[in-house]
């Protein structure tokens, strides 16, 4: 008679034991990268343009009359596609604002990308005394494609390559208003005070496309570009 096999154990590693192993290789990226902005309001481009990055930061321009700029402008909702890349950083490493307009801030509303403790990353958006975001970890070095949709109703979901993270119901945070927007600009590379981050590269970006309005059913284009360099997020925290 034969004997049973044994099922094998599998053991899922936490990113304490992934991440060291994976910094290990992180690929030296170029510098040489141009970023293309555009808008779109109802699915049409309202204006794009291409900057390069002055150490991380670039300022795309103010605009409180579009949704882009004006988050109370976005009554069909607003959808965020971007492919950006980090480099690695020490978990003491001072934290930086990869791009917001204004969300990250207490006195003002908008959307932002986060990044804290060097490969942690927080997306959210934020609107008057309510707020939505996710969190997750990225491994640095690899062009990462992050696509966001959200609408004060159905809340946020945010695609970090083919991983969905999701909010749909917002939490009440600390919002100190003000007679005047603080942070009345669309911006990358500042820090957590608003200042340029100008001193060295922390990431690099090539592509941030908005949009106007999401549904439910909203997912990241068919016809994204193709990842070369195997972008590898981790895991939710």
């Amino acid at each position: 008679m034969q004997e049973p096999k044994e099922e094998p154990v599998v053991r899922v590693l936490s990113a304490d034991e992934i991440l060291p192993n994976l910094y290990l290789v992180t690929p030296v990226i170029s510098e040489n990268v141009t970023l293309e902005f555009r808008y779109y309001e109802s699915e049409d481009v309202s204006f794009s343009k291409t900057v390069v990055l002055d150490g991380s930061y670039a300022s795309l321009g103010q605009y409180p009359h579009w949704c882009v700029g004006n988050i109370s402008l976005c009554h069909g909702g607003i959808a965020v596609d971007l492919w950006v890349n980090f480099k690695n950083v020490s978990e003491d490493t001072p934290e930086i604002i990869v791009f917001s307009t204004g969300g990250h801030s207490l006195y003002s509303n908008g959307w932002y990308l986060w990044q804290k403790y060097g490969h942690e990353f927080e997306f959210g958006i934020a609107l008057y005394g309510d707020s939505w975001s996710v969190n997750f970890l990225l491994v640095p070095g690899y062009w990462c494609h992050l696509f966001a949709s959200w609408k004060a109703e159905e809340g946020l979901r945010v695609y970090v390559d083919d991983a969905l993270f999701t909010n749909l119901q917002a939490q009440k945070r600390d919002y100190e208003g003000l007679e005047f927007d603080p942070f009345p600009y669309v911006a990358l590379g500042i820090d957590v005070n608003g200042r340029p981050h100008t001193q060295d590269s922390r990431f690099l970006v090539r592509k941030l496309f908005i949009y106007n309005q999401t549904t439910p059913d909203t997912r990241p284009p068919t016809d994204v570009e193709s990842n070369d360099a195997n972008t590898m997020s981790i895991v939710a925290i």
